[in-house]
C-alpha cells in the first residue's frame, strides 16, 4: 500500500575472517485518522539471506526477538503464553537462498525498525577479497530508497566497485532507490 513507506539500509563490516551483514528495514504507516484505507497494518516482510546463512539476532525496535518457528493453529496452545517479543518466523529454501518471513504490526501513524544480524566467514585469497549482495525488491512494493555501506579489512581498498559507491566515513557508500533487483559487486585488496 502507499500508505506504508519502506526505507532500506544495508550495512557491511568485512574483516580478513568474516563478512558480518547488518539489514535494517523501516517502515513507516503514514495513514491518518478517517483515512478511507487507514489504520494499524499488519505486514508480512520477507528477508533474503545466502543459504549459508541464518539471522543471529533479530530487533523489533531495537528489542531483540526470541525467533520460533511459526505454529499450526492446532499447536498454539500448546506453547501457552509467551511473551510479546517472540516472532514466529517461517523459512523457506530456494536456489541457493533462504528467504525469512514474519509478520510485523505497524500502527497508524507509527515508525517500525526492523534490524536482521547475519555473518558468514570470508575467504580472501592472496590478500585478495570479493563481495557480491544482491539487494532483491519485494514485490508490491514501490521504488523504496536504500543506502548500502560498506567497511573494508584495516589496511584493504576496493579495487573494483559500482560507480556509485563513494567514500563517506569509515567505508563506502551508496544511497539510490530500489526500482528492481540491484546487485553489488567489489572486489577489493591490500593496499
Amino acid at each position: 500500500s502507499d500508505l506504508i513507506k519502506r526505507r532500506l539500509f544495508y550495512d557491511v563490516e568485512l574483516s580478513e575472517s568474516t563478512v558480518v551483514t547488518k539489514i535494517s528495514l523501516m517502515l513507516e504507516n503514514t495513514s491518518k485518522q478517517g483515512d478511507a484505507y487507514g489504520g494499524d497494518y499488519d505486514l508480512y516482510v520477507r528477508f533474503l539471506l545466502p543459504e549459508d546463512s541464518s539471522p543471529e539476532e533479530i530487533t523489533i525496535d531495537g528489542v531483540k526477538q526470541v525467533v520460533l518457528a511459526p505454529l499450526l493453529e492446532d499447536e498454539s496452545a500448546a506453547r501457552g503464553a509467551v511473551s510479546g517479543n517472540v516472532l514466529e518466523v517461517e523459512r523457506v529454501d530456494l536456489k541457493g537462498k533462504s528467504t525469512y518471513g514474519f509478520f510485523v504490526k505497524v500502527p497508524q501513524g507509527k515508525q517500525k525498525e526492523i534490524v536482521v544480524l547475519y555473518s558468514r566467514p570470508n575467504a580472501l585469497r592472496n590478500a585478495l577479497g570479493k563481495y557480491t549482495l544482491t539487494l532483491f525488491k519485494q514485490p508490491g512494493t514501490g521504488a523504496d530508497p536504500f543506502r548500502f555501506t560498506v567497511r573494508f579489512p584495516e589496511g584493504y581498498v576496493p579495487l573494483s566497485k559500482p560507480v556509485s559507491l563513494r567514500k563517506s566515513g569509515m567505508g563506502y557508500s551508496m544511497l539510490g532507490y530500489l526500482t528492481g533487483d540491484l546487485e553489488v559487486a567489489i572486489s577489493y585488496g591490500k593496499k
